[in-house]
């Protein structure tokens, strides 16, 4: 099996963090996106991952090559052209023979990843929202998909594409990206995995639906915020530190330092940032941040930010710096 995540976005929802970060190294319950899906995938039997990069891609391929020992390649996307042009460049430089689990660089889910790779037919993961207009949405009978729509005004169902699709034939999804691209065939103003996999399935393909038990959308500040809380359910790695108040669940990175607060509930501290004399609770905050005397409640900070005065519901980009007037 091979594995294909598309990394290329350029993240534009999550500004200003993206400015000077790529969304799938935007740190959640203790450790970037990327890593939440490399970590769960590299026990499967895997051939080679590709991963296709375009926005800064280069921190993520240093961040994968420093930290994992997989066989993997990087295929750069010029053209923001839709993730059917993403999928169809990497099908285009990977072997046809093998299935391909593709994830998408910013989904992070918890799922029975064996059980997937283990099926003989195409599937797409599910997932149910209140609102499904912003997502592809599955139109099923059974466990088996009759229609796909991509961000549908009007959806037939909440039953939403999750970000994982398990290819059994890569060689017939790439014939169906070929006919998108070469009869130039958009959806939106780009090139649609949705439209691709509706080919695939007017020819005959069958592909069913699997729910997954959890999905953690890190697409907007509100949903990466939630993500954060969900997960540190799950993976806090602090419940106790002297001279300060910590309320579950929190995740704080080695070589960080707190002093006199109150930390949570459900909070991320980078690694070597320092905090003092501040009450935190529902936020992010990135490796090597400064924050005195200061209350942040739903904020994301990035990397090297400096604080020094209240921040409620706020969202920083790296190496900010604000102090009390």
């Amino acid at each position: 099996m091979n594995i294909i995540i598309p990394v290329a976005g350029i993240g534009k929802r999550l500004r200003p963090l993206t400015y000077t970060l790529p969304k799938v190294l935007i740190p959640v319950a203790g450790k970037p996106i990327i890593a939440h899906i490399l970590d769960k995938t590299k026990l499967l039997d895997v051939n080679e991952y590709t991963f296709v990069i375009g926005y800064m891609g280069e921190k993520i391929k240093e961040y994968i090559e420093t930290r994992y020992n997989f066989k993997a390649k990087y295929i750069q996307q010029e053209n923001l052209l839709g993730l059917g042009y993403a999928l169809w460049m990497a099908l285009s430089n990977t072997s046809l023979d093998e299935p391909a689990l593709i994830i998408l660089g910013d989904t992070i889910v918890d799922t029975d990843w064996e059980i997937i790779a283990s099926k003989d037919n195409s599937l797409i993961c599910t997932v149910e929202v209140e609102d499904p207009r912003r997502f592809g949405v599955v139109e099923f009978q059974g466990e088996w998909v009759i229609d796909l729509q991509e961000k549908p005004d009007e959806p037939k169902s909440n039953k939403i594409i999750a970000g994982v699709y398990y290819i059994t034939k890569p060689a017939v999804l790439k014939e169906a990206l070929d006919e998108l691209i070469n009869s130039e065939s958009k959806t939106r103003g780009e090139f649609q995995l949705t439209d691709a996999l509706k080919i695939m399935l007017d020819k005959g393909e069958k592909i069913s639906t699997y729910p997954l038990k959890y999905w953690y959308d890190c697409g907007k500040p509100e949903t990466l915020l939630l993500s954060n809380q969900m997960l540190l359910e799950v993976e806090q790695n602090v419940s106790e530190l002297e001279g300060s108040v910590i309320v579950p669940p929190v995740f704080i990175a080695e070589g960080s330092r707190i002093n006199h607060s109150v930390i949570g509930p459900h909070v991320s501290i980078g690694a070597k940032s320092v905090i003092q004399d501040s009450l935190i609770r529902d936020s992010i905050i990135c490796e090597g941040c400064f924050v005195k005397k200061s209350t942040l409640e739903k904020s994301i900070i990035g990397n090297n930010v400096k604080i020094d005065r209240e921040l409620p519901s706020f969202i920083l980009g790296d190496l900010s710096e604000l102090k009390r007037e």
